[in-house]
């Protein structure tokens, strides 16, 4: 059994390619209303805030 290595805390948890897949996929969905669309960007502005957060 090895023994867990630590992650260095400087390194992003989230990669900028990633961040920007996550967003592109929830903004290319197709919304049929305003509800709908302002789900759709609060998701988006939750994975950046997240993002910027752990930066």
């Amino acid at each position: 059994m090895s023994s867990p290595r630590p992650r260095d805390p400087r390194a992003p948890r989230i990669s900028p390619g990633e961040i920007e897949q996550r967003i592109s996929s929830i903004l290319a969905e197709d919304c049929a209303n305003l509800a709908e669309e302002i789900d759709q960007l609060n998701r988006a502005h939750s994975i950046l805030h997240e993002a910027l957060r752990e930066a």
